[in-house]
């Protein structure tokens, strides 16, 4: 479904005015817009919260979620860009050229004085993450050009209010989730009582979605690990 499309045909802006029974005069579009894209993101944490090894990413993106930066040396601190919003994994380039994953660590798993750990540079073998930033170790006692890896989540590719064609960059069949969102935005403050049958409508939907995206990896198939019994 196509955001606000020219032609008059039906998109989201539509879909959501009809829901409200408004114009744009009483839900401007600066505002449909705004709830559109919080809307969006909902949906996209919706469906990252239940896809498996098929990972979603938005089909508006025009890049892969890889993220590279240079390792330099003595670096123990690389920030992270604000639009990860899950690291899967990290990976750096040895000494030698070669690539070589990282194991996550916590800080709640180090038992002395973070100062004092890995504290001579070398080769890094694990990574932490404190707000924004990616922590290795050890530092790296060597230099990388675009050395370190990161596989991330991330948000929604927004819309603008001046979009027409562009489409929400998950599976057309549930692109009318951001409609439901957006109408009840406008409902809750101006029309109360068609909230319930918006609310149904997005219970509906949005437990079809998770589905559909929960079952995409039927390719992959499951083991089953049996259990052992044992007598007294």
């Amino acid at each position: 479904m196509e955001f606000n499309p020219a032609s008059g045909e039906l998109g989201i802006v539509n879909q959501t005015l009809w829901y409200c029974s408004a114009s744009t005069t009483d839900y401007p579009i600066n505002d449909l817009t705004r709830n559109a894209n919080i809307a969006y993101h909902k949906a996209v944490v919706n469906i990252q919260s239940a896809d498996g090894t098929w990972d979603y990413d938005d089909t508006n993106n025009t890049t892969l979620p890889i993220g590279t930066a240079d390792l330099v040396s003595g670096q123990q601190d690389y920030a992270l860009d604000d639009t990860m919003l899950e690291l899967q994994r990290v990976e750096i380039k040895n000494s030698a050229g070669d690539w070589v994953l990282l194991k996550p660590t916590d800080q709640s798993e180090i038992h002395e004085a973070m100062s004092a750990y890995q504290s001579t540079d070398g080769a890094p073998f694990e990574y932490d993450k404190v707000g924004r930033s990616l922590f290795l170790y050890p530092a790296p006692n060597y230099a990388s050009v675009a050395g370190l890896k990161v596989h991330f989540k991330r948000h929604a590719n927004i819309f603008t209010a001046a979009d027409t064609t562009k489409e929400p960059g998950f599976a057309d069949a549930f692109h009318n989730i951001i409609c439901l969102y957006t109408a009840r935005e406008y409902c809750l403050l101006y029309k109360p009582e068609r909230l319930v049958l918006i609310q149904n409508e997005i219970h509906e939907l949005e437990a079809q979605m998770k589905k559909f995206y929960a079952r995409r990896t039927k390719d992959v198939k499951t083991k089953l690990t049996p259990r052992r019994i044992y007598s007294r």
